[in-house]
């Protein structure tokens, strides 16, 4: 039984994942970025640029995720 009690026992799992879906791409776009700029030493130019397009992956990913109806599947009527 889940602590809510209303029966949907899978739920709560859902809301678990979004508080990782935003920090860590943008964390692996930091990551990413510092390893090419000592790579190619461009620094700071290619981190900030891979944490700015890992926090935009991050964030449509968030919205994606917490507006997609309970299920997974769209509303009716869309396909």
């Amino acid at each position: 039984m889940n602590p809510a009690g209303n029966g949907n026992s899978g739920d709560y799992r859902r809301y678990l994942g979004l508080g990782l879906v935003l920090p860590l791409p943008a964390l692996a776009g930091a990551l990413l970025g510092y390893w090419a700029d000592g790579r190619f030493g461009t620094r700071p130019w290619l981190l900030v640029a891979g944490a700015a397009a890992g926090t935009v992956l991050g964030f449509a990913a968030f919205l994606s995720a917490a507006l997609r109806p309970e299920g997974g599947k769209p509303p009716r009527g869309r396909t």
